[in-house]
C-alpha cells in the first residue's frame, strides 16, 4: 500500500484468533502496534487509533489511523515503514506502508537554496500583500497579514539589501 508522506491515512487489517487462525476476532481493545521504517529499530506508537468498522457486517475487521511518524526525511522520494500489530488473544498482524512524496510535492521542494514553494510564499506577497514603506525600506506582508515577508532598502534609482522570510 502506498500512502503519501505527511498524510493521516487509515490502515486496515482482518483480525484472527491466535489459536486457530481462523475465527475472526470482534470487540479487541489495547492494541499494541510498533513501527520500522527503512529497517530502524522497531518504536512503539504512543496512542494508536484503532477502530473495528461494524461486529455485525464485516466482523473482524478493523481501521488504524497511520497518524505518527508519517511524513519522510527531505531528500527521500519514498520510504518503507513496517507496523506490526499485536492484542490479547489475536494473531499478529504485519503490514508494510510505503510512504511516498507526490510529484507535486518533489518539483515544489527542490533545493537549490530556496525551494519554489517559499519562492511563490515571497512572491505573492510582493504582488497582493499588504505593502508599506518607512523612509527608504519597502515592506511587504503575506497574504493573510500576519507577518512581514519581504522588505528591501530603495532608494529612487535602486534597490539596495533585501531580507526575506519565506518559512513557512
Amino acid at each position: 500500500m502506498r500512502v503519501p508522506s505527511g498524510k493521516n491515512m487509515s490502515i486496515y487489517f482482518v483480525a484472527l484468533d491466535s489459536a486457530d487462525l481462523t475465527t475472526r476476532k470482534t470487540g479487541l481493545t489495547g492494541f499494541t502496534v510498533y513501527r520500522s521504517r527503512n529497517g530502524a529499530a522497531a518504536t512503539i506508537y504512543t496512542t494508536p487509533s484503532i477502530t473495528e468498522l461494524s461486529s455485525a457486517n464485516m466482523p473482524g475487521v478493523y481501521s488504524f489511523l497511520m497518524d505518527e511518524d508519517n511524513t519522510i526525511t527531505a531528500n527521500s522520494e519514498s520510504e518503507e515503514v513496517c507496523l506490526h500489530i499485536t492484542a490479547s488473544n489475536m494473531a499478529a498482524v504485519t503490514r508494510t506502508i510505503e510512504l511516498y512524496k507526490h510529484e507535486l510535492d518533489m518539483i515544489l521542494d527542490v533545493t537549490d537554496g530556496y525551494t519554489i514553494r517559499y519562492l511563490l510564499r515571497g512572491l505573492f506577497s510582493v504582488l497582493f500583500g499588504k505593502w508599506s514603506k518607512s523612509g527608504n525600506t519597502l515592506t511587504f506582508r503575506d497574504l493573510s497579514d500576519t507577518r512581514n515577508r519581504v522588505s528591501a532598502d530603495v532608494t529612487t534609482s535602486s534597490r539596495g539589501a533585501s531580507t526575506l522570510d519565506l518559512t513557512p
